[in-house]
């Protein structure tokens, strides 16, 4: 039952990355300046990316201990 839950463990970090994405914007006035806020869009995204590479690798490593 523990082994079918560890993939919902991930939605909460996405959307942690996405709540720390919108603090940044919303506390650094980057709403003023578009191509500042392309490119935190964009690290943001590159960040995003290696995040669910990083998660999708530890939950193999999880099933294939268990």
């Amino acid at each position: 039952m523990e082994h079918g839950s560890t993939g919902l463990n991930q939605y909460p970090v996405l959307a942690l990355c996405h709540s720390i994405l919108f603090w940044r914007i919303r506390h650094s006035g980057t709403h003023s300046n578009p191509s500042t806020l392309q490119n935190i869009l964009h690290m943001n995204g590159e960040g995003f990316k290696a995040l669910s590479h990083i998660i999708l690798s530890h939950q193999k490593e999880k099933s294939t201990v268990s």
